[in-house]
C-alpha cells in the first residue's frame, strides 16, 4: 500500500513532486491587468447589461428576461470580472464606453 503524501514522506521526487514549502526568496513582479477583448462576453451576458443600464433591480432583470435573479447575480459578476471593474455600475458604464451596449 503507497504511504500518503505528506511533506515530510521522504521522498519529494516521485511521491510528492511539488516543495513542502515556497521560498520567500522567489522574485514577484507587479500584477498587469489588460483590457480584455469584448467578445468573451456572451449575448445573454449582454441581454442583462442592456436591462440593468435602465436602472432595474436584478429581481427587475430577472422577471424581464425570464430567468431567476441568481443568473441576474452570475452575469453581473462574470461582466465585472471580465471588464476588470469593482462594482455593477462601473460594469455597466465600462460596456457603455466600449459601446457593447
Amino acid at each position: 500500500m503507497p504511504r500518503p503524501l505528506t511533506p515530510d514522506s521522504g521522498s519529494r521526487g516521485t511521491e510528492f513532486p511539488f516543495p513542502a514549502r515556497v521560498s520567500p526568496s522567489l522574485p514577484l513582479g507587479p500584477l498587469t491587468y489588460t483590457k480584455r477583448p469584448a467578445q468573451e462576453l456572451s449575448e445573454e451576458t449582454l441581454r442583462v447589461l442592456r436591462v440593468r443600464a435602465q436602472g432595474k433591480t436584478y429581481l427587475e432583470v430577472a422577471a424581464e428576461l425570464g430567468i431567476v435573479k441568481h443568473t441576474v447575480g452570475y452575469h453581473v459578476q462574470r461582466t465585472k470580472r471580465l471588464l476588470q471593474v469593482d462594482t455593477p455600475e462601473e460594469a455597466v458604464e465600462e460596456a457603455k464606453a466600449r459601446g457593447l451596449i
